[in-house]
This record gives C-alpha cells, sequence and structure tokens, in this order.
C-alpha cells in the first residue's frame, strides 16, 4: 500500500493522499526546480495529465531539497499549474524512499502503488518513464 500522507500544497489547500482512494489513480511526481531531467519530463507528464485527467487521474508534485522561490518560479515558468504541488521538508520523500529525482509512483483506486518509473536517463530497478503512457492507456482503455 502506498503510504499515506497529508500536506499543504503550493495554494495553501491541505491535500491527504487517502481523498483519492476510490476515486483516481495517482502519480506522485517527485521533482526539483533545480533537477534539469525533472523539468525536461514536464511537457510529458503535461500530455499525460491532459489526456488521461477526464477519466480518474491525478497528479501530485512533490518537490524535494529545494527553496520555496525557486519552486513556485519553477511551477509558473513550466505551466504546471494545473495539478497538486507540494513543497517537501523530507517527510514524504522519506515514506516512499525517493532518495534521486525525477521518481515516479503510480497508486490505484485502492491506495496500492502499481508501479515505479525513473524519469531520468538511467534506472535503478524502475521501469523507465516512457512505460507510464502506455500503463495507463492500458489502465484506462482509450481515453476521452
Amino acid at each position: 500500500m502506498a503510504p499515506e500522507f497529508s500536506a499543504k500544497t503550493i495554494n495553501g489547500n491541505i491535500i491527504d493522499l487517502k481523498q483519492f482512494q476510490n476515486k483516481s489513480f495517482v502519480l506522485l511526481d517527485f521533482w526539483g526546480s533545480w533537477c534539469f531531467p525533472c523539468r525536461r519530463l514536464t511537457p510529458n507528464l503535461k500530455a499525460i495529465y491532459e489526456k488521461f485527467h477526464d477519466n480518474g487521474f491525478e497528479i501530485i508534485s512533490i518537490a524535494i531539497n529545494d527553496k520555496e522561490e525557486n519552486w513556485k518560479k519553477a511551477i509558473a515558468e513550466d505551466s504546471m499549474q494545473r495539478w497538486q504541488h507540494i513543497l517537501d521538508n523530507d517527510t514524504i520523500k522519506n515514506l516512499y524512499s525517493a532518495d534521486f529525482v525525477p521518481i515516479l509512483y503510480l497508486i490505484n483506486r485502492e491506495g496500492k502503488v502499481i508501479a515505479r518509473y525513473n524519469g531520468g536517463e538511467r534506472a535503478y530497478g524502475e521501469r523507465p518513464y516512457w512505460e507510464l503512457y502506455q500503463d495507463l492507456n492500458e489502465l484506462f482503455g482509450k481515453p476521452n
């Protein structure tokens, strides 16, 4: 099962992972404003979000080892306001053993981690990030 967490979003709202259970598939996107591979992955995440969101897909981006000013600036520059953003103080990072970025966790509607993807150039036992699109196509069939 995916470790539960509750945190404040960039908008000041409290988000709880449990609120998505039985409703949505959730992608946890661990990233940093300072991380070139993370920022390079953003256009792909935006396209995936647009294609699958109406079918019950959410993204929660969790910035680690970041400064608030740089984090907010990167979200604005990369036009990532469509989904939820959290600036982590290592709590969530430690729950998921997200020791490097970009790393992505796909959680099903029952709250179970069903896949882990590496968004960088090398994989460390994770699946390459481009397989996320294929996996979502299989999960949702032909989305709207």
